[in-house]
């Protein structure tokens, strides 16, 4: 199936976008910044970041949307993975990386967690998803 082919090449340019919103609009202090200088990489994000330093992205594009954009690229890699296995075992595991950031986002809204809840987070995680188990659905003509 040609469609196929192009799942791959679709997961890497998601998380790319996803990263590079992370990297360039975040605050530095984050996890990624430490690996980046630890592999010799901090300044040159540093110097990407110092171009793109007068965009002013709208927060829900800084805050949420790389979340959304990686819960879309694992589902999209998970389903060329797992293409020609069931349905059920496809849906199960494209639903941990979602369900992991759902479950991270409803601890920190408990308290359980450190990090700030916040809702938007929430549905990019669960979107992606839910679009996915309707494809899948649709795709074996089964109606929800």
């Amino acid at each position: 199936m040609k469609s196929q082919r192009f799942k791959p090449i679709l997961a890497i340019l998601l998380f790319v976008i996803g990263a590079s919103i992370y990297l360039l609009f975040r605050d530095r202090g984050h996890l990624g910044f430490y690996v980046l200088d630890a592999v010799g990489l901090g300044s040159s994000v540093d110097a990407a970041r110092m171009y793109f330093s007068d965009w002013q992205l709208p927060e829900f594009v800084r805050f949420s949307l790389p979340d959304g954009l990686w819960a879309s690229s694992y589902i999209i890699l998970i389903d060329y993975l797992k293409d020609g296995e069931n349905r059920l075992k496809r849906l199960f595991a494209a639903a941990i990386v979602p369900a992991m950031g759902v479950g991270s986002e409803l601890l920190q809204y408990a308290g359980i967690l450190p990090g700030v809840f916040d809702v938007f987070d929430l549905v990019c995680y669960f979107v992606p998803y839910i679009i996915y188990m309707v494809f899948v659905f649709r795709k074996n003509n089964i109606n929800l």
